[in-house]
Parts: C-alpha cells; structure tokens; sequence
C-alpha cells in the first residue's frame, strides 16, 4: 500500500505561512512609516512636513531615556508645496553663531562629515524650534529642495 498524502494538511501549512508572511510585512511597512525620521520630528516638535519631503540621510545616538541627538537630511520633490509647513522658509533668517555650534556640535557627536559646505553658492537659512524635550534647528538650502535638521533631545 501506498502512503496516501494529505493534501488539505500541506495547504493549510501554506495558507498559515502565507498569513504570518504578510502580517510581518504589513507590520514592517507599518512601523517604517509610523517611525520614519519625518514622522518623529512631526510628533516630537508639533510640526508639518509638506508632501514629498523624504529622507536622504538620517543618523542619531538616542540614549535609553530618549535624549540625545539626531541628524536628518530631507529633500523635496521638485514640485513639493511648502506653504504652510515647518519647510517654508518665509520665518527664517540667517544662522547665527549658536546655530553654527549647534551644526559642528551634533556633526562632532555623530562622527558625521560636516553636512553644511558653507560656499558662496550657497544661501543658507535657518529655523530653531524649541519645547520641553529639547532644540530642532533645520537649516534650508538657497534652492529650497535640501533640508538639515540638527535634534537635540533632553
């Protein structure tokens, strides 16, 4: 006699794995977005991000009780609308020497090559949100497309 094979029992064992699969990528996604750099600060500093801000470089050394620094470096898409938004450089004004020790301190922290190349070509301006839990400095680009934003969280 033959074995006889069970083929309802190997086609629950892929369903059950199928289902396992996609929750894990459903809670992957999930937490990519609810944790996404973009949406910390958004939460942290009660501000809003425009559509199409993304993220080309992050780095931070966040401690066990959340203070410490991070480094984020969001770009726009070409046709992003920064009305209205923590990007909208019409309430910012040029950096300050504080601002400067700000950069050079976070850049120093996190062991990150200087993220400013402060040239002529360039015209750098500057926004410093304060709360409760700390300092976020974002400095803009004279073409509006390239953000650095400098956290310090106590």
């Amino acid at each position: 006699m033959g074995r006889s094979r069970h083929p309802a029992k190997h086609r629950i064992y892929i369903a059950g794995f199928s289902v396992v699969l996609i929750a894990m990528l459903a809670l992957y996604a999930a937490g990519n977005v609810f944790f996404s750099p973009i949406s910390n600060m958004s939460r942290n500093w009660n501000v809003t991000f425009p559509h199409g801000a993304y993220v080309t470089f992050h780095k931070e050394d966040i401690g066990f009780q959340g203070d410490g620094t991070r480094f984020t470096t969001i770009t726009l898409l070409r046709f992003s609308n920064v009305e209205n938004t923590v990007l909208d450089t019409d309430d910012y004004s040029a950096p300050s020497e504080e601002d400067f020790d700000t950069i050079n301190s976070v850049e120093k922290e996190l062991q990150i090559p200087s993220s400013l190349n402060m040239d002529a070509s360039h015209h750098y301006q500057a926004k410093r949100i304060y709360n409760h839990g700390g300092t976020l400095l974002i400095i803009g680009d004279s073409n509006q497309r390239q953000f650095y934003c400098y956290e310090f969280l106590q």
